[in-house]
């Protein structure tokens, strides 16, 4: 069984085509008997199990450097070369490195919880210096001292180039626009003459 991924005789590509299944496998938080599940060949499994070994190797922090490390993995995994020990050795680096990128955002969000806490500790503490240092940062976190943008609100009509066709009218042209507008003119004098019809005029008083 040939277990050495990340020999020179294998393509880059296909090298991270292997390395791509493993890491979607180890992520899939489903149980292995969900058919969903992906699934690793026994060469990868075996590769996964050796990176893990490796892993726990290096987490112990007894071995910090190179040469220290690769003796330790020559001793765990028996009857493999120096070569292939230090392809692991890089390999279960850039693995794990993926694995523990943070999430930013939850980060953010853990900061953001510890801070209040801090400051409410301070607080009561009657610490207003190490109080204040916390709002420093607390605001910076949050981005409470940037400027806000606003946002108007603007609806621009193009007069010149107006089409009441887009907004579902119809198109009147001058004339006769102009003959509407002499209508509505017209009623307007019509109905405040109308108003009149009626009137007395009180203001001088009718001969006896």
């Amino acid at each position: 069984m040939n277990t050495e991924l990340a020999t020179v005789t294998e393509e880059s590509s296909r090298f991270d085509d292997k390395f791509d299944k493993i890491v979607k496998f180890f992520r899939d938080r489903r149980p292995d008997t969900d058919p969903k599940k992906p699934k690793l060949s026994q060469d990868l499994q075996l590769q996964l199990n050796h990176w893990i070994t490796i892993h726990g190797i290096l987490s112990t922090g007894r071995y910090p450097k190179t040469f220290q490390q690769l003796n330790a993995i020559l001793k765990v995994i028996p009857g493999i070369s120096p070569r292939t020990a230090r392809n692991y050795l890089d390999d279960t680096k850039r693995f794990f490195a993926i694995q523990d990128e943070p999430n930013l955002a939850y980060e953010r969000v853990l900061i953001i919880d510890e801070l209040r806490d801090d400051m409410r500790l301070a607080k009561k503490k009657g610490d207003l210096r190490s109080l204040a240092a916390l709002r420093k940062i607390y605001i910076e976190l949050i981005g409470a001292n940037k400027p806000e943008e606003v946002v108007e609100n603007k609806t621009i009509i193009n007069i010149v180039n107006y089409n009441p066709e887009q907004l579902g009218g119809t198109v009147i042209s001058d004339a006769a626009l102009e003959k509407m507008i002499e209508n509505f003119m017209a009623d307007d004098k019509k109905k405040q003459e109308s108003l009149f019809d009626d009137y007395e005029d009180v203001s001088t008083p009718k001969a006896p």
